[in-house]
């Protein structure tokens, strides 16, 4: 029910031995609501999930209370704690490459979680998992699940996190850093995404991040910590309008360096002509009419939405592509589609 509370936490303290890391830390996220959890790298923002999923590593505590929903109030680490995993709290961690299994289906590890937290046999985990697909905006639903984490791009990977997540029909979704490893188009589609969720199904969401334009734009209230204390909190507009601590000012008042002034460049060390790039089986090129050339000393970005050959074109300049690559690149003079083994 949306104003009531998905997660309630007092008095979270994460200890090593008898140092305090974290805390204490109190915070209320009602259903359907975004709480942005803000802070730089080190300052306890990934401590906080590990001990509300109770994935400390060795040599950490846990102290505090946690209350999901009207459920009761139980100790943070407890065996009670640990079945909220999954089924009450879920969550999305930040690099969707590293937390798949490369060499299984994204369908039969969705399914698995499906009869895992749900108990549903063979064929209802089959369907459910198309419905969950399908929910997500993943197209072609039936025909991706059958695909492994390597043949989907970024944007897809990330969308069967979430799926995977939403397995257990958790009440609260952990989103940890969810568009690091997006481009723009994909991090504004995934946030969005993120939100429409939270208004069709009432979950809750706390969002981890230290994008203060992202914040903004998606998280009511925010939380920001700084060396494992909190140091501010309330609602998203009124704090960026008159921010009460003086790291919270700091973090407003950031700017970016300026960009270092560009070396002269060398010869040509890298040549592209008319490179194509085509996958079997597949019906149009990755990469198709790539002609550039990289000069020694220069840097140049390879920029493009997640789908859109980068990889492809990489993976082309490195011989990892053994069929299906057309056009001539030469590297310092050598033609690498000609080259063999030892000459690479």
């Amino acid at each position: 029910m949306a104003g009531e509370d998905a997660l309630r936490l007092t008095g979270l303290e994460v200890h090593a031995g008898e140092r305090r890391l974290l805390g204490p830390l109190d915070l209320a996220l009602p259903a359907g609501e975004c709480l942005a959890l803000v802070g730089e790298s080190g300052s306890g923002k990934s401590l906080t999930v590990a001990a509300l999923l109770g994935l400390l590593p060795p040599g950490l505590s846990a102290r505090g209370r946690l209350q999901v929903g009207q459920g009761a109030d139980i100790a943070l680490g407890s065996r009670e704690h640990a079945a909220l995993r999954g089924r009450h709290i879920a969550w999305v961690p930040q690099d969707p490459q590293a937390s798949l299994h490369p060499l299984r289906t994204v369908g039969s590890q969705l399914r698995e979680s499906l009869r895992l937290l749900r108990g549903l046999g063979r064929d209802d985990a089959r369907r459910e998992a198309r419905t969950l697909f399908g929910r997500l905006q993943l197209p072609e639903p039936d025909a991706l699940l059958e695909r492994h984490p390597h043949q989907l791009s970024g944007g897809q990977r990330q969308r069967v996190l979430i799926a995977l997540a939403l397995a257990g029909a958790p009440r609260v979704l952990l989103a940890d850093e969810p568009t690091s490893a997006l481009d723009p188009r994909l991090a504004r589609e995934s946030l969005a995404l993120f939100d429409r969720l939270r208004h069709e199904l009432g979950l809750a969401v706390l969002l981890v991040s230290h994008d203060l334009p992202l914040v903004a734009a998606h998280a009511r209230r925010l939380a920001i910590l700084q060396r494992g204390e909190l140091v501010e909190t309330g609602d998203t507009a009124a704090v960026f309008a008159a921010p009460a601590h003086a790291y919270t000012r700091e973090l407003l008042a950031a700017e970016r360096l300026p960009a270092p002034a560009p070396s002269p460049p060398g010869p040509v060390l890298l040549q592209l002509e008319t490179v194509a790039v085509a996958y079997p089986g597949t019906a149009r090129p990755a990469v198709q009419d790539i002609t550039l050339d990289l000069r020694r000393g220069e840097c140049l970005a390879l920029v493009g939405e997640s789908g859109s050959g980068k990889s492809s074109l990489g993976r082309a300049l490195l011989r990892l592509v053994r069929r299906g690559v057309a056009g001539r690149i030469r590297f310092d003079g050598q033609d690498l589609l000609a080259a063999d083994r030892a000459g690479l």
